[in-house]
């Protein structure tokens, strides 16, 4: 009984002592609990409106990289043939030159002194002409009297004849009948005579008035030499020559005045290996890399003709907007050769680089998410970049380069090219 009693006792105490340990836990336990944050959830990317290309393998020609220098479409150097001084030639180097513009002129004092002469003898000619032919038409008019005078005598001579057969006449009358006819055959002959030799005369002296106006063409071509004009729009490369000095005549080109070229028109010249002859077409587009851009052209021209030393023959490429370039600068193309293979080429501004790695965003098309693939990819051409691996076809590159763009980020797309 009293060993009951004692348990009971401890019992109460005992749960009274865990009771007040279990209070003060649990206040401690929630102090702890309320100082401790919940975990903060991944901030939610935006979906970015992109334009994507969906890439597909296609055939492609092997490419032979070849250099050249750009030249002017237009340049020439401009001279006179003229002999005299130079009065006007105000150009300098980088001056810029508008079609029709004079560029110089020389003293023409000499030349027009020959040219009013060359005009003196025309008139002197075409009067000569004149005469000549007025004296023609006198003789032609005589041959007509001649004529008819003639044909008189020859009625006469015919009567007297058959008159003096009759005896109705003395013989002496036909013997003047006769003497008349015979004096006017050699008239008339004598007026044609006259006349052939007038045509000649009018022959020579038109001989001689032609040669008096070529003389007066060749004095104002002379004298046109006294003032030089620019040919097409330009630019002043070289001033050859100044005011006050004396051009020589009797050079085969005349006297150089200054260079000019059309820095508005540019070509690439590059010369083409003859065993590639084949592969360059007339008109065929190409663009030509020039310090690291790219310039619309075509083959403009193949020159026919090889050089034997180097074995290779010029191309020329006009450029369509050479806009920034000049003559003299280094250029290239990408010549497209013989043999064809399958490739994916894409745009190089679609290429993101981190350090030394190279890749492209591309569409996750199961979950609509921008993710960044690795690519291996062969040398820029032309704006474009060859995947040699890292791509497959039906692949949707994001053309859209924009530095918030994130792995894994929700995409929505704009517009798909092909």
């Amino acid at each position: 009984m009293d060993k009951q009693i004692t348990m009971n006792g401890l019992g109460r105490g005992t749960i009274v002592a865990w009771g007040v340990a279990l209070l003060l836990a649990g206040f401690g336990l929630g102090r702890v609990l309320s100082q401790v944050k919940p975990p903060t959830a991944a901030p939610v990317l935006p979906a970015m409106a992109v334009r994507i290309l969906r890439v597909y393998p296609h055939p492609q020609g092997d490419c032979l990289t070849l250099s050249g220098t750009i030249a002017p479409l237009h340049k020439a150097v401009l001279s006179t043939r003229l002999a005299g001084l130079i009065t006007y030639l105000p150009w300098h180097t980088g001056d810029r030159i508008a079609q029709g513009a004079v560029v110089a002129r020389i003293d023409t004092q000499d030349m027009a002194g020959q040219t009013a002469a060359a005009r003196s003898n025309v008139a002197q000619a075409a009067a000569e002409v004149a005469r000549i032919q007025a004296t023609l038409e006198q003789l032609q008019a005589q041959a007509l009297q001649n004529l008819a005078a003639l044909h008189l005598a020859q009625i006469n001579q015919q009567r007297s004849a058959w008159l003096t057969r009759e005896g109705a006449i003395p013989q002496a009358q036909l013997d003047q009948a006769n003497d008349t006819l015979a004096e006017a055959k050699a008239v008339l002959a004598q007026t044609k005579a006259a006349i052939r030799q007038a045509r000649a005369a009018v022959r020579q002296a038109q001989a001689a008035l032609g040669q008096a106006q070529a003389q007066v063409v060749t004095a104002l071509a002379d004298q046109s030499y006294g003032q030089v004009v620019a040919p097409f729009n330009g630019v002043v490369t070289e001033k050859l020559a100044s005011p006050g000095e004396v051009t020589n005549p009797y050079s085969p080109s005349g006297t150089a005045l200054i260079k000019i070229q059309d820095s508005d028109h540019l070509q690439l010249e590059v010369p083409v290996p003859e065993q590639n002859a084949t592969d360059v077409k007339l008109g065929e587009p190409i663009a030509v890399q020039v310090a690291g851009h790219n310039y619309p052209g075509h083959i403009g021209q193949i020159v026919p003709a090889a050089d034997p030393q180097s074995r290779t023959f010029l191309v020329k490429v006009p450029l369509d907007r050479p806009s920034g370039l000049m003559a003299g600068m280094y250029g290239q193309i990408n010549l497209p050769i013989a043999g064809t293979r399958s490739v994916i080429t894409i745009p190089q501004a679609a290429l993101v680089h981190q350090g030394q790695l190279t890749g492209v965003y591309v569409v996750d098309q199961t979950h609509q998410r921008a993710e960044l693939r690795w690519l291996e990819v062969g040398k820029p051409a032309a704006g474009q970049v060859r995947v040699l691996a890292g791509l497959v076809g039906g692949d949707q590159v994001i053309l859209t380069h924009s530095p918030q763009l994130q792995d894994g980020q929700p995409v929505r797309v704009l517009s798909q090219y092909n």
